[in-house]
C-alpha cells in the first residue's frame, strides 16, 4: 500500500468487487458459475468489511501513536547525549509537533466506497449493513480520537451540506439498483421460477424490474423533502431569535415574521444593522410550536 492513498486502495478492492460479482472464467461449467460467482463475491465483501473494521482502524491508531513514541524516545536520548533534559512541552507546543490535519476528503470518500459495497453487493451479502453499521460506530471514535490526540486542530470551516458527494451518492442508488436486479436475474435461480431460462425473458424481467424500481425511487424523493416541514420552521424560528439577541435586529410588533430564505432582509420589519430599540418587544418573536418547560409544585419556591 506504499505511495497508495486509502480511497485509491478501497477503491481498488471496489472494482474487484464488481468484477467478481459480473464476470467470470470461461473454463467453469455452467451451472456452477452462479454459485462459484456469489461465493466468490461473499469471500470479498465479508473480507474487506473485516479488514475496514479490525486492521484499518488499527492502523490508523497505532502507526501514528508508534511514530509519536518512537520521535519522543529519539529526542530524549539525542538530550541525554548532549548531557541535557527534554524540557516539559506546553500544550500549544505539544500541538506544534503533531501532524496537521489533512482534509476529510479521504474519510468521506471511504465512506462513499462503503456506501457503494453496502448497496450495490447486498444480494450477496445481507449482512453487509451491519457490517458497515458496526465499522461506522468504530470509525467515529478512531476519526475523534485522530483528531483529539494525533493531529492538530483542525481548522473549522463551516459547510451547508456534502455538496458534490450528493450526486456521487444518487449516482451509486441508482446503479445499485440495476447490479441488485442483474445478480438476483443472472445469478440467482429466483427468475427462472417466475419466468422461462430463455435469455430474452430474462432482459424483460430485469428491464421491467429496474424500471419499476426507479420509478418508486424517485417517487419516494419527490414525496418525501429532504428536509421537513418542521426542520425548516425551527431554522426560521432560531434564525430570527439570532437576529434579534445577537445582532440587535428591531422588531415591529404588528409584522414579526421571519425572513424567507433568499429575500432581501430590507424587505422584513427588523433590520440586524439597527440598534436594539425596546427589549420589551423581544417576548414577541415568534416561537411557534416551541414549548415552555413545565416546572414541578416540588421545585417551586
Amino acid at each position: 500500500m506504499c505511495g497508495t492513498t486509502k480511497a485509491e486502495y478501497s477503491s481498488n478492492d471496489f472494482k474487484c468487487c464488481y468484477e467478481s460479482g459480473l464476470y467470470c472464467s470461461k473454463n467453469q461449467v455452467e451451472t456452477e458459475i452462479n454459485v462459484l460467482v456469489l461465493k466468490d463475491l461473499q469471500l470479498q465483501l465479508a473480507s474487506l468489511f473485516v479488514t475496514a473494521i479490525v486492521i484499518q482502524n488499527l492502523v490508523e491508531v497505532l502507526v501514528p501513536y508508534l511514530i509519536g513514541k518512537i520521535n519522543a524516545k529519539r529526542e530524549e536520548k539525542a538530550a541525554a547525549d548532549r548531557g541535557e533534559t527534554v524540557p516539559p512541552k506546553s500544550a500549544a507546543e505539544e500541538q506544534m509537533v503533531l501532524t496537521p490535519f489533512a482534509n476529510t476528503i479521504d474519510d468521506m470518500s471511504e465512506m462513499v466506497i462503503q456506501f457503494g459495497y453496502v448497496t450495490m453487493f447486498v444480494i450477496a451479502l445481507p449482512i453487509t449493513p451491519l457490517l458497515a453499521l458496526i465499522n461506522n460506530v468504530l470509525e467515529l471514535k478512531v476519526d475523534g480520537y485522530k483528531i483529539v490526540h494525533e493531529s492538530q486542530r483542525p481548522h473549522p470551516n463551516g459547510s451547508s451540506g456534502l455538496g458534490a458527494w450528493n450526486g456521487v451518492l444518487s449516482f451509486f442508488s441508482l446503479v445499485a439498483v440495476g447490479t441488485n436486479v442483474a445478480l438476483i436475474t443472472w445469478r440467482t435461480g429466483v427468475v427462472e421460477t417466475i419466468v422461462s431460462n430463455g435469455g430474452t425473458m430474462k432482459w424483460v424481467f430485469f428491464s421491467l424490474t429496474c424500471i419499476g424500481l426507479g420509478l418508486i425511487v424517485s417517487a419516494e424523493k419527490w414525496v418525501i423533502p429532504d428536509v421537513p416541514l418542521e426542520v425548516l420552521q425551527g431554522i426560521e424560528r432560531q434564525r430570527l431569535i439570532e437576529n434579534v439577541l445577537v445582532l440587535g435586529a428591531h422588531i415591529d410588533i404588528d409584522e414579526d415574521e421571519p425572513p424567507i430564505k433568499g429575500e432581501d432582509i430590507s424587505e422584513f420589519a427588523f433590520d440586524p444593522t439597527k440598534d436594539v430599540v425596546d427589549p420589551s418587544q423581544i417576548p414577541q418573536i415568534p416561537l411557534g410550536d416551541l414549548r415552555k418547560p413545565e416546572v414541578s409544585s416540588a421545585s417551586q419556591p
